[in-house]
């Protein structure tokens, strides 16, 4: 096999895009305004085709809010009849970017790579998922077609139980940094990625999630690699 197995922590500084005055007195709008239990407005916004219309995430979804109806949608699109086109807010990707970022700044990443691939894809695994080991034990296909796999361990019922006891196990045979830490670490950004299956991709350039299992192909097709 001509490729690379390590175990690498990558540190990356990250821009922050301020907010306006204009988008932090919307968001203080929109906490003020949204009746919803337990809601968890994050410092995202992102301004809607419509007037008065901006997006925005709680509790990791997102929702519409019309400022001049008071009005708040839970949807990330928008359908244009007229123009027979449909918007997709990009809000979701963008934090989820920013999430991915942040975990690959803290944590120790299991990367297979190929020298001279462009594209990185991380996936979020679980040792007892049977078609996350079909791609584990199909890397080469991957890594041929230009694409690096890095592995973020999910286990699928949560930190107890087989799948964890198994995820930790490969975790801490592939990995030197604190394994158990990882694992957890791995499982609270899926949580907060709201992944609901594994194998879950996940773009590092986008923060477009793709669920179950994808060819090689499929993942070029969808993420428009080159």
């Amino acid at each position: 096999m001509n490729w690379f197995y390590k175990c690498i922590t990558i540190k990356i500084f990250l821009t922050i895009s301020l907010f306006s005055a204009a988008d932090e007195k919307i968001l203080k709008e929109i906490e003020k305004n949204f009746i919803q239990e337990d809601s968890d407005i994050e410092n995202y916004i992102e301004k809607s085709p419509l007037e008065d219309g901006y997006f925005f995430i709680s509790n990791g979804e997102s929702y519409l809010y019309i400022r001049n109806q008071n009005l708040f949608i839970k949807t990330e699109e928008i359908l244009d009849f007229k123009n027979k086109t449909i918007h997709r807010s990009n809000i979701l990707y963008t934090r989820n970017k920013d999430l991915l970022e942040k975990y690959i700044e803290e944590n120790e990443i299991i990367t297979i790579k190929k020298e001279g691939n462009k594209n990185e894809v991380y996936m979020f695994f679980d040792k007892t998922c049977v078609y996350c080991n079909i791609v584990y034990n199909k890397i080469d296909n991957y890594l041929n077609a230009g694409i690096n796999i890095n592995l973020i361990p999910y286990p699928r019922n949560g930190i107890e139980g087989t799948p964890y006891q198994e995820t930790l196990k490969f975790w801490c045979k592939n990995t030197k940094e604190n394994c158990n830490l990882s694992v957890r670490r791995g499982y609270n950004l899926g949580e907060k990625l709201n992944i609901t299956g594994t194998p879950a991709f996940i773009d590092r350039n986008t923060g477009k999630v793709l669920y179950g299992f994808r060819t090689p192909k499929t993942l070029i097709e969808l993420y428009n690699y080159k």
